[in-house]
């Protein structure tokens, strides 16, 4: 799981709550060089999980440069401002869900796990 927030603080508490609960996670507190990271190996991660509101690039702008290179890669969002985005944004950005903030940790859980289950699964052959 890939989790993006400039505030420290979220940035720590989601990771360690992630890691906690047995996920991989990869933590940066900027969005560029998050995008960079990625770019680098966009298969190496399964999730997007970022905040709306950073400098130099948004949220929702860092899940539409990750959909450029796995538009099925879920997206979950947090922001303090829910209302901001319009569906339609939120849907050409590939946002899976939106948590509001303050960030509680079983609903964190729950956004995660279920959009892992909502990813396509790979079909395997049959004999």
């Amino acid at each position: 799981i890939l989790v993006v927030d400039d505030e420290p603080q979220v940035l720590k508490m989601c990771a360690g709550a992630l890691e906690r609960l047995g996920y991989t996670v990869t933590a940066r507190g900027n969005p560029s060089e998050a995008l960079r990271l990625f770019c680098l190996s966009p298969q190496a991660f399964d999730l997007l999980l970022t905040d709306l509101t950073m400098p130099a690039l948004t949220g929702d702008k860092l899940a539409g440069e990750v959909h450029r290179y796995r538009p099925e890669m879920p997206v979950v969002l947090f922001t303090g401002f829910s209302d901001s985005l319009s569906e339609e944004a939120r849907r050409q950005a590939g946002i899976h869900t939106v948590i509001s903030k303050p960030i509680l940790r079983h609903e964190l859980a729950a956004a995660v796990r279920q959009a892992l289950d909502a990813q396509p699964r790979p079909r395997t052959a049959t004999a």
